[in-house]
């Protein structure tokens, strides 16, 4: 099973489909099949930071009772800067608690029930020359971007690949941290059947 928390309320049972039956149309072709598969997908849809925690502190029975291999938590930026940021719940000191404590428990989730944990986050995009540190984009030169949350959550990621989109459906994934891999990039498009590589992997410039 899947279990699929949506914090930013995007998920879209049509969307999956799409990706399934054009990707594997001699399995999920048949509407029984793809109907199937949707019941094995556990979506959560968490109101605050708070209520996200409270999920995720029964996770780990959670998933070992549905013999879950896949969480993904889309995304976990979302309601940690909503209840931070203008006149919020949070506290900076409750926010950054907050986000080492759900760290904890994903790494704990995935080690014990040996599962995959799939977690995105938002981007925070500067302009260049306004003396603040960010990750260079080829595609405009006179813009930067660095991971949200800060490093509460930077020390929390094993590991983090970022998704650089483009001009003309070309986009690209660069490893920017890893324990067994190298730094390097791929070019990737998105399409019916969801997300495909193309050309060569290379190390990206530094």
């Amino acid at each position: 099973r899947i279990v699929y928390i949506d914090t930013e309320r995007r998920f879209s049972t049509e969307r999956l489909l799409e990706i399934m039956r054009t990707r594997y149309p001699e399995v999920y072709g048949d509407a029984a099949a793809a109907e199937a598969f949707l019941h094995r997908v556990i979506v959560l849809a968490p109101n605050s930071q708070e209520d996200l925690v409270e999920q995720l502190h029964g996770l780990e029975d959670g998933m070992r009772k549905c013999n879950a291999a896949l969480l993904v938590l889309d995304s976990v930026a979302y309601l940690a800067r909503r209840d931070f940021s203008g006149g919020g719940r949070l506290t900076l000191r409750q926010r950054q608690d907050s986000l080492v404590t759900m760290g904890k428990i994903l790494k704990k989730a995935a080690d014990r029930c040996n599962a995959v944990v799939l977690v995105t986050n938002q981007v925070i995009t500067r302009l260049a020359g306004d003396g603040t540190a960010g990750v260079g984009t080829e595609f405009d030169p006179q813009r930067s971007f660095e991971a949200a949350l800060g490093n509460s959550w930077h020390h929390c990621v094993s590991t983090r690949l970022r998704l650089e989109a483009g001009a003309n459906g070309r986009h690209r994934m660069t490893v920017d941290k890893s324990p067994v891999a190298p730094k390097l990039r791929v070019t990737y498009s998105v399409g019916a059947d969801g997300l495909r590589f193309s050309g060569d992997v290379v190390a990206p410039q530094t």
